[in-house]
């Protein structure tokens, strides 16, 4: 665990995800870094771990979001109730989160393009999501991350 609860609630200072959430949550955000970074979030300096966990805790929220978009897309989110009518019995429910949502549909490119952004807001100066090669290859013999 990159980042745990203690970590979330004073450094970072998040509000929204549950203690028996965050657990989940912050392992969905910690693969998804994995796999942006190419495992390189995980063998940083002091002062970069830091920014990472700010990033996954960031990225644990966005998960949490989607969850619930998710929730609301299959019926089972707490619905608001916006008016009732007594004669002949009618009942509406507020349905703006649900069309303020619709854009973010399950597995959308448009949940990737947002995780990538939030990934790209806490690390995009630290160099972990450079894919490229890392000097000449050529003259090194062993790859800088044969210890992974």
């Amino acid at each position: 665990m990159i980042a745990d609860y203690t970590y979330y609630k004073e450094k970072f200072l998040g509000e929204s995800i549950p203690k028996e959430a965050f657990a989940r949550l912050e392992r969905k955000a910690e693969n998804y870094l994995r796999y942006m970074t190419q495992a390189k979030a995980f063998f940083v300096t002091e002062y970069k771990k830091e920014i990472v966990k700010d990033c996954v805790c960031a990225l644990a929220e966005y998960y949490q979001t989607l969850e619930e978009i998710d929730k609301q897309e299959a019926g089972k989110a707490e619905k608001i109730l916006s008016s009732v009518s007594v004669g002949t019995y009618s009942v509406s429910y507020d349905t703006s989160a649900q069309s303020a949502n619709s854009a973010i549909t399950k597995g959308s490119a448009e949940r990737q393009k947002r995780l990538y952004a939030i990934a790209k807001e806490y690390l995009a100066w630290t160099g972990l999501l450079y894919k490229g090669v890392k000097g000449d290859v050529t003259q090194r013999g062993q790859s800088d991350y044969d210890h992974l």
